[in-house]
């Protein structure tokens, strides 16, 4: 048996472990095409599921978040990973999510989340504002918005970390809650929310231009237009 033949079972069996069924809006959701997000949370089948290729880049990911969280534990004075929370007050519906990690240093609690990208996603996050995608920004936000809400962790920052896969460079980015971005982060899950509540099924209308490239919905998306 090739190598290559055990890795691909192997992620494939750990990728059967992760499926389950939605019971709310998922935090990472944020900025996505509310189409994708009204499907997702109505747990209805995935038309178009990732290839073996495409899961292979997400696990690589998750070995160079973990390896940065070890390495981060040795450093923190406090210190939380993979912190899960849900919440429905802060944006009148049920919204769950996995923060990344929480650490303390220097006297303040900062909320970190991981993103792993290629060199050419890499040198393109010079031309964002704030240096960020702004979906990553939006999904931070929310982080911080429900913890305001439920009290359950006081955060000082927010912090995006980006880490280029080839060459393993890492650029983090604080992220300023400010008025501006709360309110972007609020008009976006009120527009979501509302189509959920009134269980009308949203335009397809994606934020980004590639976003329906990598849609699990693609051709359920098509049959409904």
């Amino acid at each position: 048996m090739l190598i290559e033949e055990i890795v691909n079972q192997s992620i494939l069996e750990k990728n059967k472990k992760r499926s389950s069924k939605a019971t709310s809006f998922w935090v990472s959701s944020a900025y996505s095409c509310n189409r994708k997000r009204f499907y997702g949370r109505k747990n209805e089948p995935k038309s178009n599921l990732p290839n073996i290729r495409a899961l292979r880049t997400f696990h690589v990911g998750n070995m160079f978040h973990a390896w940065i969280q070890d390495e981060m534990r040795k450093m923190a004075k406090g210190f939380e990973i993979e912190f899960y929370l849900r919440d429905k007050k802060t944006f009148g519906s049920e919204i769950s999510g996995l923060i990344d990690c929480i650490a303390r240093f220097n006297g303040k609690n900062i909320l970190y989340d991981f993103k792993s990208i290629n060199s050419r996603a890499f040198k393109f996050l010079a031309t964002k504002k704030y240096g960020a995608s702004p979906s990553h920004v939006l999904q931070v936000a929310t982080y911080y918005l429900i913890l305001k809400t439920t009290k359950e962790k006081e955060i000082d920052e927010v912090r995006l970390v980006y880490v280029d896969k080839d060459s393993l460079k890492i650029k983090e980015m604080p992220i300023p809650m400010t008025k501006k971005i709360i309110k972007a982060t609020e008009d976006d899950w009120a527009e979501c929310i509302a189509y959920w509540k009134k269980k009308e099924l949203p335009p397809a209308k994606p934020k980004e231009a590639w976003e329906c490239s990598y849609c699990n919905f693609k051709d359920t998306c098509k049959k409904a237009k």
